[in-house]
C-alpha cells in the first residue's frame, strides 16, 4: 500500500476522490443557504422612566435558523422624540421632559428593525414626611406619611414604597409603611427617615414616658331620672401629662344598687325602682371615678309659662304632671334650623314648640312630628334666629288617649338642616284609612285625595277644620272606612282658594266614635293642611 501512494497514480486518484467530495467533477451534494436577519425584538417592550432617569434597552436580532444575538452595540438607535427622550448608541435612553405620549425607541440592523414604547413622567424632586414633628409615649405608635413632590408639581404618596429608618432604633423604630413605635424615653429627638428613588425626606419623633391614669370624672354628677327612663354616663380620665381621655367604652363600670338602677357595661344606667342616690362606678387600670343617681316617680311637672326652665340644648331627662304641662326654653346661639325632640317616653305626651312666653303662637315645624301616638319619639324642626327663644311645652292629659298617670322623657335641641320640600301624596285609602290624632298636620297630591279615621276622645267633639291649606282643598266625612257614604250628621263647607273650611256636627257626638275624614285637593299642586 505504501509503495501505491508513492507512485504518480496515486496521487492522481487521490485528487479525484478530493474532487468528488467537494462536489466537483459533476456530482450532486447538499448546498448551505446563508444566514439572514428575520426581526428584531427591543426589550422592555414598554418602560415608563422620570425625568433625568435611563433605561437600557436590548435589541435581540433573530435569525432564520431561529437563532438569536444581542444587536445592541451594533443596531442604529433613534427616538421619535428627542425632546421627551433620547437614545445613544447602544440603546440607553435618557428622559428629556414628561409627556404623557409615549416614545417610539427604535433599533435597526441589516435593514430590519425592531421597537419598544417609552413614557417620561416627572422626575421626584423632593420627599415630605407628615406630621412633621410628634412625641407619643413608650409603646405608643405614630403613622407616618411619605409625600412625593414631582417636577410637575404633582403629589403621590410613597408611604408603602418608601424605604424607613429611624436614626435610633433603641429609641423609636418604623415599620415599613411608616408606623413608628416608642420603645424608650429620650429627649433627644429621633429622626425618621423616608426614602425613595434616591430622594429622602424627614421628621422628628420625640419618646416620653408613657403616661399614667391619675383621676377618672363620672359626668353628669349628682343627677336624677324619672323612673322608667335610661342615663347615659361618660367615665373621663385624666393622666400625668394633662391629657384626658374617654374611657366609657373599657372602664368597668358597677352600681351600688341593682334594684333601683342597673349599669350597662357601656355606662347606660337603666332605671329600676323608685329611690337613692345610687351610686355609679367607673373603674379602669386601678383607678376609679364615682357619681350618685336618683331615680324618681314619673308625674311631677317641670316648669311654668311664666317660669320656664332653660334648657342647653343637651339630652335632659325630664318628667310632666297627669294633666298639667312642663315648660322648658331654649335660646338659639346663632341663626338656623333647630330640631327640638323627646325621646326614651314612658307614656304617651305630645311637644309643642311656641315662639311667644305667652305660649300661645305656635311655631311651623318642618318636619311635624309631634302627635306621634304612643311612645314614639316626637320632634319639630324650626328656624330661628341668633338669640330667638323658643318656648317648649310638653303636654300630657289624664283623659283621652294620652297618659293617665304622669310620664318621664328626654328633651334635647340640637341644630339640623334646612328641610327639603316634600313631594306631597295622598294619605291613607279606602278601607285602609290612616289613623290620626287632631290636630295633625297632613297633605294630598296634585287632584288627588287623602283618606283618615279620627276617635274622639271626648263627646264634646263637634267642629273640625282644615286651615294652614297652602291650596284648595275640601274636607268629607263619612259614615264608614269604605267611604260610600257620606254622613248627614256632619255638614261641611267648600269654601274656594284657602279659607278654613269647617265640618261641623249636628247631632251630639258620642267619646270614641270613629270619623272617616276624606280631604281633596282641587289645585295644581297638591297641598299641605292641618286639621284641627
Amino acid at each position: 500500500m505504501l509503495s501505491i501512494i508513492r507512485t504518480g497514480f496515486g496521487l492522481a486518484a487521490l485528487a479525484a476522490l478530493a474532487l468528488a467530495g467537494c462536489g466537483g467533477g459533476g456530482g450532486g451534494g447538499p448546498v448551505t443557504a446563508p444566514l439572514t436577519l428575520v426581526s428584531i425584538q427591543v426589550t422592555p417592550a414598554v418602560r415608563s422612566i422620570g425625568v433625568g432617569a435611563t433605561q437600557q434597552f436590548v435589541a435581540t436580532g433573530i435569525y432564520s435558523d431561529n437563532t438569536q444575538q444581542d444587536l445592541s452595540s451594533t443596531a442604529a438607535w433613534s427616538s421619535s422624540d428627542s425632546f421627551v427622550a433620547t437614545v445613544d448608541a447602544v440603546g440607553l435612553a435618557t428622559g428629556i421632559a414628561s409627556d404623557p405620549t409615549a416614545v417610539t425607541i427604535t433599533a435597526m440592523h441589516s435593514g430590519i428593525s425592531g421597537t419598544a414604547s417609552l413614557t417620561v413622567t416627572a422626575a421626584l424632586v423632593s420627599i415630605q414626611v407628615t406630621p412633621a414633628s410628634s412625641t407619643i409615649a413608650t409603646d405608643a405608635t405614630q403613622q407616618f406619611v411619605a409625600t412625593g413632590i414631582y417636577s410637575d408639581n404633582f403629589q403621590q404618596d410613597l408611604s408603602s414604597t418608601a424605604a424607613w429608618s429611624s436614626s435610633n432604633s433603641l429609641v423609636a423604630t418604623v415599620d415599613a409603611v411608616g408606623l413608628a413605635t416608642g420603645i424608650a424615653a429620650n429627649p433627644t429627638a429621633v429622626t425618621i427617615t423616608a426614602t425613595h428613588s434616591g430622594i429622602s425626606g424627614t421628621a422628628q419623633l420625640t419618646v416620653t414616658a408613657a403616661a399614667t391614669l391619675v383621676s377618672i370624672q363620672v359626668t353628669p354628677a349628682d343627677s336624677s331620672i324619672v323612673l322608667g327612663t335610661t342615663q347615659q354616663f361618660v367615665a373621663t380620665g385624666s393622666y400625668s401629662n394633662a391629657t384626658t381621655q374617654n374611657l366609657s367604652a373599657t372602664a368597668t363600670w358597677n352600681s351600688n344598687a341593682l334594684g333601683i338602677a342597673t349599669i350597662s357595661t357601656a355606662g347606660l344606667a337603666t332605671s329600676q325602682a323608685e329611690g337613692g342616690p345610687v351610686s355609679i362606678t367607673a373603674t379602669h387600670s386601678g383607678v376609679s371615678g364615682t357619681t350618685n343617681l336618683t331615680v324618681t316617680a314619673a308625674g311631677a311637672a317641670e316648669g311654668s309659662a311664666a317660669t320656664p326652665i332653660t334648657v342647653t340644648g343637651a339630652p335632659r331627662t325630664c318628667q310632666v304632671d297627669t294633666a298639667i304641662d312642663s315648660y322648658y326654653s331654649y335660646t338659639a346661639p346663632l341663626a338656623g334650623w333647630y330640631k327640638v325632640a323627646i325621646t326614651n317616653l314612658t307614656d304617651d305626651v305630645d311637644l309643642h314648640v311656641y315662639t311667644d312666653k305667652a305660649y300661645i303662637t305656635a311655631a311651623t315645624c318642618n318636619p311635624d312630628n309631634t302627635f306621634n301616638a304612643g311612645t314614639a319619639a316626637e320632634d319639630c324642626s324650626v328656624s330661628a334666629t341668633s338669640g330667638q327663644i323658643l318656648y317648649i311645652g310638653v303636654q300630657n292629659y289624664a283623659a283621652g288617649d294620652l297618659a293617665a298617670n304622669g310620664a318621664g322623657f328626654t328633651l334635647s335641641v340640637s341644630t339640623t338642616t334646612a328641610p327639603v320640600a316634600p313631594q306631597l301624596v295622598n294619605e291613607g285609602a279606602p278601607n285602609a284609612p290612616l289613623a290620626i290624632k287632631l290636630p295633625y298636620n297632613g297633605q294630598v297630591a296634585k287632584q288627588g285625595v287623602s283618606y283618615y279615621a279620627y276617635t274622639t276622645a271626648a263627646a264634646s267633639t263637634s267642629l273640625i277644620t282644615v286651615m294652614n291649606m297652602s291650596s284648595d282643598v275640601d274636607p268629607r266625612v263619612f259614615t264608614s272606612p269604605t267611604f260610600a257614604t257620606l254622613d248627614t250628621n256632619w255638614a261641611c263647607s267648600g269654601w274656594s282658594g284657602t279659607i278654613n273650611d269647617t265640618c261641623t256636627a249636628t247631632a251630639a257626638v258620642p267619646a270614641g266614635a270613629v270619623l272617616y275624614i276624606e280631604v281633596t285637593d282641587w289645585s295644581d299642586s297638591g297641598a299641605s293642611f292641618t286639621l284641627q
